[in-house]
């Protein structure tokens, strides 16, 4: 909250009430309300409260900001907006210059808003409440009488804060809920049941006057206007209720420490005082306390330093109090309060205070405290002033509300998305056990919640389809319960559209495909169109239940058309997407403007008609853009009824095509008819009459042989005003043979080494004889290829190494010659290692190997033999093959790593085993046999060849990763760190198995690292529960220090027990 205007300090109560001399009131532009007469004016504590039509969202003010323009341009300066929200919802308002705390929030209903009423209320205890609820109650279907029921109640729990409170309600402003007059009645009739002499109650009436349409931006929120309305209802409605001021806040219940006898009492001038302020000699000598205006009937007044302190003996939860210096001293003053218990413990502490510093309210938790002692001492200038006070200081006694469900998170996601949160209770009046539900509100029902032992709760729920939800969880200890509800607003997704690949077909032919599409929201429904872009326009597209359509088109003439299918969801989500087709061969068609054209006759009903314009009525090119529905041409023909145009067409062209309409000029007015005639008295086309507000129409005309186009337009029988026609991209088409091209060459995507095969083709009007080459870009050069009778021909080639390679065919008819390309890409190939298996040895090792690779590339290959020797490089024979050969100095079992490496980055790596027999054992020494250096563990002790048990040394169980048990090893809790020295113990290895213990039923993620002498030598990544063992080997010759460190993976420590099994140290 922010107080604007305020003064300095002046003596005692004189804050609180103020003598305002202003002039008289009239509206004007801004939309303010200046003063109307005489009034004498107080601080009052107001709180919009209410839905997002209080808050406001991004870029508006909500009624509040005018509200408190009109409040400060009527005097009323010291008014004060109170609430736990500041601002608006998702961004910033336009201005900044007004006190922007208030109770609004987005999307909520009654309900919602009487589940936290209590605690805003005792937190802010305000004079005025403005509250305009119900709207997102009707919205979202909930009945009239529960939503008076709720606004019944968030009355009775305003006055259990404040007796005294004056509440506005205001009959809400209109929607398009059928419901809301019948709300605004049942509103009015329940400000008259609560109406009391010492609580008003009243309406504002905000339906009155109002327009949805013209006063809102969505048919919801107000516009500037309809803010501006709603302010100055709210502003005449409150003026009355602010002449006066209100009576002293009324003690808020507990036990008032002024009612206590200290055990102890210092104070810096004269006795402390008990409910008064401090009066610095004689007992009960100071004035009513008061703080920043507000005068408090219990408290304890002080001077710095001051000292009192109460014995609690734990019977107590939490000590409450409002301080600050008394008003008395005016600005003066400056002390710091501080509570403490007996231990030594400051359990709270207010930095420096002085008499212009704003009243706090604390809390402070005393449960299970003996003492409580409060002290203020002296802050910066000397004790001169220091009447500091302790209003309203009490103690609060455990109350029995069973569970209580603290706030979870809501969500925004998409419809076929998973909402997912947290949440926890507490219950400090049982121990247990507990038992919880869940409605996530779609109408799948309450459905059992499983509780943690630490008394929190997960949420997942998969939502099928848009809309708002409200999320409700209960926990019951078998006498009372708690709930605690949240809200899930789930967006619409339009559909995906999956095309099919592009086409190509020769003329003449019939192009067909199948397509699909998909969409989250499962109870959605579907339209679909397709448009084939051969300029007949969108028709309906049929769809499958299965979420399929088919598609099937026989084209006139050659080109290469775009295909684009439309799919609309219920809910407004539309998603386009596009294929292309080829059609070779066949008639190509070639465009001609009419409004390129000169007519032979030319006749409109005012002013000459326009090329490439609307009419314009008067000279020549004074039109404007042609426009139909909101749609531009840059082409056409404007004319004004009644018009006729004649054009020669000479028996060239065989086809006229428009878009036709009244002009946007116009508006919704006009009414014509189009027709198009041969000059043989043979009608083509009528349009039937069409008006402004007529859907544009798509017209296609065969004139195959036809010698005379005339385009006529009569005024379609109501006079001719208005009847501005378009022929919008009016254009003739033309078929021609087609010319002499091969058509585009197929790609393709193949693996190195592998053959690429396609089929062409190439049109040509005439009859040949025709010779090709093709040129496949790999080098091979350039080579004969055969022609086939249908202008076909075959392509195959071996590509023996990767890269992207052009396909080039030329076609010769003796006379000139045509030529297309296409695009291979040949991927590399990695190579396939084959080595002769596992083998069983002496200490002296060799097995063969080989490997392919069909590329025609160079390779190099390492090893690894297992044994901590470290990567070495393997050679390779011409022929792909390889020898494997290395000493063991140990008998075991040995993992051997082959890798080889292409020229183009591609590799693979095989593992083969063996076992080592016939040498000797290498001393191998158990890391739970050996003392940590250090170790620290993230809860409890860590164990020697058990799990992790959280509390003392072996508390933990039996070693077990993802059901297999180990008898030796590490149990440890994230975050861990286990150190170990090196020195003389000769280590060469060290290897372990690693993995989340199963003890916490799949729970737990963490990542295992090792250190050698600081540096990290392995990190695992995240491990989480319900996997296998994993195992590491290092080389830990020549180091002195070994460090096994496991962190929580950054998602909190919960069940992260992690197990090092069978961890061990090799020497020499």
């Amino acid at each position: 909250m922010r107080r604007f205007a305020r003064a300095g300090k002046i003596q005692k109560t004189s804050k609180l009430v103020r003598a305002l001399h202003v002039n008289d009131v009239v509206r004007h532009g801004s939309g303010f309300i200046e003063p109307l007469e005489d009034r004498t004016l107080f601080a009052a504590k107001i709180m919009p409260l209410g839905d997002s039509i209080t808050q406001a969202e991004n870029g508006h003010a909500a009624y509040r900001y005018w509200l408190w323009k009109n409040l400060q341009n009527n005097g009323s300066t010291d008014v004060d907006f109170v609430g736990s929200v500041t601002g608006v919802n998702n961004g910033s308002p336009p201005a900044s210059d007004y006190d922007q705390n208030h109770e609004g929030h987005w999307g909520w209903r009654a309900d919602e808003i009487n589940a936290n009423i209590t605690g805003w209320a005792n937190t802010h205890r305000p004079d005025i409440v403005l509250m305009h609820l119900g709207t997102n109650d009707l919205i979202q279907g909930q009945s009239v009488s529960s939503t008076i029921t709720d606004l019944g109640s968030i009355i009775d729990k305003l006055r259990a804060a404040n007796p005294n409170v004056t509440v506005i309600m205001a009959q809400i402003i209109p929607n398009n809920s059928v419901s809301v007059t019948s709300l605004n009645s049942s509103i009015s009739s329940l400000a008259g049941q609560k109406n009391t002499a010492q609580s008003r109650v009243v309406t504002a009436d905000q339906f009155s006057g109002f327009s949805a349409t013209n006063d809102t931006y969505d048919g919801i929120h107000p516009n500037q206007a309809g803010e501006q309305k709603m302010s100055n209802k709210w502003y005449s409605t409150m003026t009355p209720f602010l002449t006066v001021p209100p009576p002293p806040p009324p003690p808020p219940p507990g036990t008032y420490l002024s009612t206590l006898t200290p055990t102890l009492a210092t104070n810096g001038w004269g006795p402390y005082e008990k409910d008064r302020s401090n009066g610095e000699n004689g007992a009960s000598d100071g004035g009513t306390i008061t703080l920043n205006g507000t005068t408090y009937t219990k408290g304890l007044g002080v001077h710095a330093a001051s000292e009192l302190r109460y014995t609690l003996s734990g019977n107590y939860s939490e000590f409450r109090a409002d301080i600050g210096i008394d008003d008395e001293v005016g600005n003066g003053g400056s002390v710091v309060f501080q509570v403490w218990d007996n231990l030594g413990n400051k359990l709270y502490d207010s930095g420096t205070m002085t008499g212009s510093t704003a009243t706090k309210q604390i809390v402070v938790p005393v449960a299970g405290k003996q003492e409580l002692r409060l002290i203020t001492t002296v802050a910066t200038n000397g004790a001169d002033s220091d009447h500091a006070d302790w209003a309203f200081a009490r103690l609060i006694t455990a109350t029995v509300t069973g569970p209580v469900v603290n706030t979870f998170s809501g969500a925004t996601i998409n419809e076929g998305g998973t909402y997912t949160a947290t949440g926890s209770f507490t219950d400090s009046t049982s121990a247990g056990p507990w038992t919880a539900t869940v409605n996530y509100g779609d109408g799948a029902g309450a459905q059992p919640l499983t509780l943690n032992a630490d008394k929190t709760f997960s949420l997942s729920h998969a939502y099928v389809n848009n809309g708002g939800y409200t999320v409700t969880v209960v926990v019951s200890n078998g006498t009372q319960s708690g709930n605690k509800t949240a809200t899930v607003t789930v967006n619409n997704v339009a559909p995906t559209i999956t095309m099919p690949p592009n086409g190509q077909v020769a003329f003449p032919a019939t192009w067909s495909g199948n397509g699909s599409f998909t969409d989250p929201g499962v109870l959605d429904t579907f339209t679909g169109t397709v448009d084939y872009g051969d300029g007949s326009g969108a028709v309906a597209l049929t769809l499958a239940a299965n979420k399929t359509f088919s598609l099937s088109k026989t084209y006139a003439q050659g080109g290469t058309y775009t295909v684009t299918v439309t799919i609309t969801d219920n809910a407004g989500g539309s998603k386009q997407a596009t294929t292309s087709v080829t059609v070779t061969g066949g008639p190509v068609q070639t465009t001609t403007y009419v409004s390129d054209l000169t007519p032979t006759l030319a006749n409109n009903g005012w002013g000459p008609y326009q090329k490439d314009k609307s009419n314009g009525e008067a000279g020549a090119n004074d039109g404007l853009t042609i426009t139909l529905n909101g749609v531009t041409y840059t082409k056409g023909l404007g004319v004004h009824a009644a018009s006729e145009l004649r054009y020669n067409l000479g028996g060239n062209y065989n086809q006229f095509l428009a878009s036709i309409g009244v002009d946007d000029e116009v508006g919704a007015g006009g009414a014509v008819v189009f027709q198009v005639w041969d000059n043989l008295g043979n009608k083509l086309y009528d349009s039937g009459t069409m008006g402004g507000a007529t859907a544009t129409k798509s017209v296609t005309i065969d004139v195959t042989g036809k010698q005379e186009l005339r385009l006529i337009v009569t005024d379609g029988g109501n006079g001719a005003d208005s009847d501005h026609a378009d022929w919008a991209n009016a254009r003739l088409l033309k078929n021609s043979a087609p010319a002499f091209a091969v058509n585009a060459i197929p790609g393709s995507t193949i693996n190195e080494g592998s053959a690429y095969s396609a089929t062409g083709s190439f049109t040509d009007p005439g009859a040949g004889p025709w010779t090709a080459t093709v040129n496949y870009g790999d080098g091979s050069g350039t080579q004969a290829l055969t022609v086939n009778a249908d202008k076909t021909f075959a392509l195959n080639h071996l590509y023996l190494d990767n890269g992207a390679y052009t396909v080039t065919v030329t076609v010769n008819n003796g006379t000139t010659q045509a030529a297309n390309t296409g695009t291979v890409n040949a991927t590399n190939v990695a190579p396939a290692i084959t080595v002769a298996g596992t083998a069983a040895s002496l200490p002296a090792f060799t097995l063969g190997g080989s490997f392919a690779d069909p590329g025609a590339d160079t390779w190099s290959a390492t090893v690894d033999y297992g044994d901590g020797t470290g990567v070495k490089a393997l050679s390779l024979n011409a022929d792909k093959t390889f020898t494997l050969n290395n000493l063991y100095n140990y008998n075991g079992t040995y993992s051997v790593k082959v890798t080889v490496l292409d020229d183009d980055g591609g590799s693979q790596t095989t593992t083969t085993v063996v076992t080592v027999t016939g040498g000797i054992d290498q001393p191998i020494v158990a890391l739970s046999t050996l003392n940590p250096t250090f170790a620290s563990n993230g809860w409890g002790a860590y164990e020697r060849d058990k799990s992790s048990g959280e509390q003392g040394q072996g508390d933990g169980q039996a070693l077990k990763i993802n059901g297999v048990t180990y008898a030796k090893g590490l149990g440890v809790h994230a975050a861990s760190d286990l150190r170990y020295s090196l020195v003389g113990g000769n280590y060469t290895s060290f290897s372990t198995l690693y993995g989340v213990d199963d003890e916490e039923g799949g729970a737990g993620s963490v990542k295992f690292q090792i250190y050698l002498d600081g540096v990290l030598a392995f990190d695992s990544g995240t491990v989480r529960g319900n996997q296998a063992a994993k195992s590491i080997t290092v080389n830990v010759t020549g180091k002195s220090e070994l460090r096994l460190v496991v962190t929580d993976n950054g998602d909190g420590a919960n069940s992260d027990h992690a197990d090092w099994a069978t961890p061990q140290l090799m020497t020499t």
